[in-house]
Order: C-alpha cells, then structure tokens, then sequence
C-alpha cells in the first residue's frame, strides 16, 4: 500500500470518523450521506485498510440516505490503527489509543473476574461438600436415637444453603465467561474454558 494512500486514509478517517468504547469492546465508523448509493470514499477507504464493512443505507424521512463503513473487531480495530495512525492528527490518534487500551483493560478486568469466579465456585463446592457430611452424620446419629429432628433440620438448611450459593457461584462463573468471551469476540459456547 501506498504511504499517498494511508494518508488520505488517515485524513479521512481523523476528519469524518470516529472510535469508541462499546458494551462489547470497541467500535470504529465512518458515516457519509450519499444518494447515489455507497459513497466511492468509503469503498477507498475499507480498500485501503483492507478491514471492516460497509453497510447502508440507513433512511430516516427528510434526510439523505446514510452509509458506512465500520469495525466492531479488536483485531481490526488494532490494524486499522497501526495502518493508519502515523498519519492521524494528535487528537484522533489518543482517541485511537485510548479506546484501544480500554479495550485492553476490560479483557484484562474480565479476565481477573472469571478467574475469581472459578475460585468462588471452588469454595461454594467445598462448604457444600462439608455441609453433606455434616448432614450425613447427624442423620446417622438420628437414627440412632442421639441427634435431635432440630438438629437434623439445621444440618440440612445449612446443606441446601451451601448447595444454593454454589448454584450461584456457577451461574456467576458461567456470566462471567459469557462477558469474556463477547470482549475477546469468541463463540459464546464452544466446548472448552477459556481458563
């Protein structure tokens, strides 16, 4: 690619678009009117930095159809600034940058945040497994006459506690996953653990 190209692609991006953080990462666009159908400069422009897709038209009553090109991809997100950002002005390329390293931020905080969810679960599977036995021996002693029915009661709502927080501790690991996996743009399921 020509350095002409990267260029007009930096100066067209820095004056017509825009990047910023999303629930799910980060997301890069360009919009242009046109009632021609796609502008020819959206089409240069995802030619030059060979990433992203045009889309449009978008129609709203009293205004010109609206097109666009953009990136919801890390990776393209990352390329695309790397391509171009030596030719961005100061304000854009720290937008660039800052959108990127907040992305990388919250892979990193959802990361930290799923791992923690696989020790919670860990715990929660410990409490429960004690709070069985507990209940297990103070059936036996029940039914050999020394353990009250109070006593076997609490020892079974002490189990079915554990049991519920544990059920939610796998709910939490399995969402926090799910947040991981939206932020890395994995399959939402796909047989394996990310940790």
């Amino acid at each position: 690619m020509e350095n002409y190209d990267l260029a007009w692609a930096a100066g067209f991006f820095d004056g017509e678009g825009w990047a910023a953080p999303r629930e799910r990462g980060v997301a890069a666009r360009i919009n242009q009117a046109g009632l021609d159908g796609m502008p020819e400069v959206l089409v240069k422009f995802q030619r030059i930095v060979g990433v992203g897709r045009l889309k449009g038209p978008l129609l709203k009553e009293g205004k010109r159809p609206l097109y666009y090109w953009e990136t919801t991809s890390r990776t393209d997100l990352i390329h695309v600034a790397d391509l171009i950002g030596p030719w961005l002005g100061p304000v854009k390329r720290a937008e660039f940058q800052r959108n990127v390293h907040q992305m990388l931020v919250n892979v990193e905080i959802a990361y930290w945040n799923l791992y923690n969810s696989y020790w919670q679960l860990y715990s929660q599977e410990q409490g429960m497994r004690q709070a069985y036995e507990a209940w297990k021996i103070n059936l036996a002693r029940y039914n050999a006459g020394r353990a009250s029915i109070a006593d076997l009661a609490q020892t079974r709502g002490q189990y079915e506690l554990f049991r519920g927080q544990r059920l939610q501790a796998l709910s939490d690991l399995q969402e926090n996953e799910r947040q991981l996996r939206a932020l890395l743009q994995f399959p939402s399921e796909d047989g394996t653990r990310i940790v």
